[in-house]
């Protein structure tokens, strides 16, 4: 190969590959956010069913 096919290969990875790495990193990050919003509503939907089965055995007593 000559040497300036072999320099547009070394200038064109880098074009290729930011727009590739910055795309996963977007779907990455949406999919943590995803997880852990669910993780905080799991644990206040918790949260609110033990206060509300505390309230419910005050009643009761």
């Amino acid at each position: 190969m000559e040497w300036y096919v072999i320099l547009a290969i070394i200038l064109a990875i880098p074009v290729i590959l930011i727009p590739v790495i910055f795309i996963w990193y977007i779907n990455v990050s949406g999919i943590y956010t995803v997880i852990m919003e669910t993780m905080k509503r799991r644990a206040a939907r918790k949260r609110r069913e033990r206060e509300a089965q505390l309230a419910r055995e005050a009643v009761l007593k």
